[in-house]
C-alpha cells in the first residue's frame, strides 16, 4: 500500500462494546506502521487502533487522548517476517464477564495472550466499556493514520472483515489446511456483518474497496493500490529487505512490495526471500536503466554471511567471487562450481529496458541456469552435483543508484502490470514471456508441486 489507504467515512452509530476485525496482512517493510483505525471525523484525540508499533511489535489501543483504556502490547514478540502472510484477528467484547475475554489479539490462529504468552502491556477494559469504535460520524481507515497523515502501510492486505455487533474466534475466518497443515483463509465465512460491517475481497482492480458483505459499505481508495496475485493461499517470493548493507532494513531502497531495488547509496547485492533445493524455476527482472556490471543469477545458501553491522549479506559484493551463477550487462555468463570459476562471453548484453529471463533447472540429471534476453535464449550454463541438498536463492548486483524491478510472478514490473502476459506456469504466475514447459513461479505452490 505504501502512502495509499482505504477510507469510509460518516459511518453510522454501530455497537461500541462488540466487534470483530480480521484479515490477511504482509509486510513489505518494518517500522510504524497502521493497520486498522476508527478515527474521529477530525482531530487524533479519540482513537481506536490496530498497528506495527515503531519496534515492530503488535498494538491495540483505545485512546480517549489522556490515557489508553484498553492497551494490548506485544512486546514479548516481534513481527519482522516480510516474506510471510499474517492473519491477525482483533476480537473485542467489553460485555464479557472474563475480563482477559474483552479484548484479544490472534495471529495465525492463536491468541497471543493465552497461547504464546507474550502481551507485556495487558490493560483491559471495565465491563460494558464503549471504544471509540462505531462512533456516529467518525470514519473507518485501512493503512494509514488519515487524519494525522502519517504511518502508512507498507505491503499488502486482503480478506479484511469487519463484523459490527459479533465477537467472533479466528476459525471463522481460517482453518488449517489438512494437507500442509498451514493456517489459510476461509473464502466464504459464515459470519453476520451488522450495521457497520464489511468484507473486503480486494479481486476488483478497478475497485479495492467495494464491499462484498451486502452491507454496501464500499471504501474510497487513496492514492494507487496495486492488484496482484500474491496472497496467503500461495505465498510468491519479493527481495529480501532484511539483506541489506546499510543495516536493518532500508526503506529507501526497495518498493513495490519488494520488488523493486532503487538507487542505492552504494554497490549492492542481494536475495529473494524464498530458497529452493529441487524443481524447475522461473523468474524475471527488467533493467530500469544501464549499467554493464549489474548482474542477475543465483547464490547457494553456504554464501550467505551475517554479522551485526550489516545484517544478511553475500560474503563478498562481487560477482566473480561468490555468486554461484550470473549473467552480466557486459554478456558474461560466469559459474563457480566444486572448482574454478568459468566465465563465457555469450556475446549478448543488456541495458535499459531489457527483460531478462533466468530458467533454473535443479531437477534433471545435468543441473542447468538458462537466460534469456526479451523472450529469447541467450545463454545455458551446466551446474553440478555439488547443488545436491544445497539451496540455492535468486540473487542480483547491482551499481550504485541503478534500478531493478523483479516479476516472481506478480505480473508486474514495478507498478506496471506485463505487456502481454506469456504462456503462465501451472500452479499460478503472471509473466511477460512464456514460462518455460515444466518450470514453476517461485511461489508456495509451486513448490509443493516437486
Amino acid at each position: 500500500m505504501a502512502s495509499a489507504y482505504l477510507v469510509k467515512t460518516g459511518i453510522s452509530a454501530g455497537n461500541r462494546r462488540t466487534w470483530t476485525w480480521s484479515g490477511w496482512v504482509k509486510r513489505a517493510s518494518l517500522g510504524e506502521q497502521r493497520i486498522f483505525n476508527h478515527e474521529q471525523s477530525s482531530g487524533t484525540s479519540q482513537i481506536s487502533v490496530l498497528k506495527w508499533d515503531g519496534s515492530d511489535k503488535i498494538l491495540y489501543v483505545d485512546n480517549s487522548g489522556s490515557g489508553n483504556s484498553i492497551n494490548l502490547n506485544s512486546s514479548n514478540m516481534v513481527f519482522r517476517d516480510v516474506g510471510a502472510w499474517y492473519h491477525i484477528v482483533l476480537r473485542i467484547d467489553t460485555t464479557d464477564a472474563t475480563a482477559n475475554n474483552r479484548a484479544r489479539i490472534y495471529i495465525n490462529g492463536q491468541d497471543i495472550h493465552s497461547e504464546l504468552g507474550s502481551f507485556s502491556t495487558h490493560t483491559q477494559p471495565s465491563q460494558n466499556y464503549d471504544t471509540f469504535a462505531n462512533q456516529s460520524g467518525n470514519k473507518i481507515t485501512i493503512g494509514a493514520w488519515v487524519n494525522s497523515t502519517s504511518q502508512y502501510f507498507d505491503g499488502s492486505m486482503t480478506h479484511i472483515h469487519f463484523c459490527d455487533g459479533y465477537s467472533y474466534a479466528p476459525t471463522s475466518f481460517g482453518e488449517t489446511d489438512s494437507t500442509s497443515g498451514i493456517w489459510k483463509p476461509k473464502t466464504a465465512p459464515s459470519v453476520t456483518y451488522g450495521t457497520n460491517g464489511f468484507f473486503l475481497k480486494m479481486e476488483n482492480s478497478g475497485a479495492m474497496g467495494t464491499d462484498s458483505s451486502g452491507n454496501s459499505n464500499t471504501f474510497t481508495v487513496n492514492g494507487t493500490l496495486t492488484q496482484n496475485v500474491d496472497t496467503p493461499s500461495n505465498n510468491f517470493a519479493t527481495l529480501n529487505p532484511l539483506m541489506n548493507p546499510y543495516g536493518g532494513n532500508d526503506s529507501s531502497a526497495f518498493s513495490n512490495g519488494n520488488l523493486s531495488f532503487l538507487n542505492a547509496t552504494t554497490d549492492y547485492s542481494g536475495l529473494a526471500n524464498l530458497g529452493v533445493i529441487n524443481g524447475k524455476w522461473y523468474w524475471e527482472v527488467k533493467s530500469v536503466n544501464q549499467a554493464s556490471t549489474r548482474a542477475v543469477g543465483i547464490v547457494r545458501a553456504d554464501k550467505i554471511s551475517i554479522n551485526t553491522t550489516y545484517g544478511f549479506y553475500i560474503s563478498d559484493n562481487t560477482v566473480q567471487t561468490d555468486f554461484t551463477a550470473s549473467y552480466r550487462g557486459t554478456g558474461l555468463a560466469s559459474v563457480k562450481l566444486t572448482g574454478a570459476r568459468t566465465t563465457t562471453d555469450t556475446g549478448v548484453t543488456y541495458g535499459t529496458g531489457d527483460i531478462i529471463g533466468i530458467a533454473l533447472d535443479l531437477s534433471s540429471v545435468q543441473k542447468t541456469i538458462k537466460y534469456y534476453k526479451n523472450g529469447s535464449i541467450v545463454n545455458t550454463t551446466n551446474l553440478d552435483d555439488s547443488f545436491v541438498d544445497d539451496f540455492v536463492l535468486p540473487a542480483f548486483r547491482i551499481d550504485a543508484t541503478q534500478s531493478m524491478d523483479f516479476n516472481f510472478g506478480q505480473g508486474y514490473f514495478g507498478t506496471t502490470a506485463v505487456a502481454s502476459a506469456g504462456t503462465a506456469p501451472s500452479e499460478g504466475g503472471i509473466f511477460e514471456y512464456d514460462c518455460p514447459s515444466g518450470y514453476q513461479a517461485l511461489c508456495t505452490k509451486g513448490i509443493n508441486s516437486f
